[in-house]
């Protein structure tokens, strides 16, 4: 699956390269993390 330009998207969700140095999870899924976190006021 492809989720589009990968550095957008780290800036976007700001996924930082610290981030992505500890762990050993693909960008999808920290993006995945990040959406499932969102908190949305209704």
């Amino acid at each position: 699956m492809t989720l589009g330009d990968p550095e957008r998207l780290r800036a976007f969700f700001d996924v930082g390269e610290a981030e992505l140095a500890a762990t050993d999870a693909a960008l999808a899924d920290l993006v995945r993390e990040r959406v499932a976190l969102l908190v949305v006021d209704r």
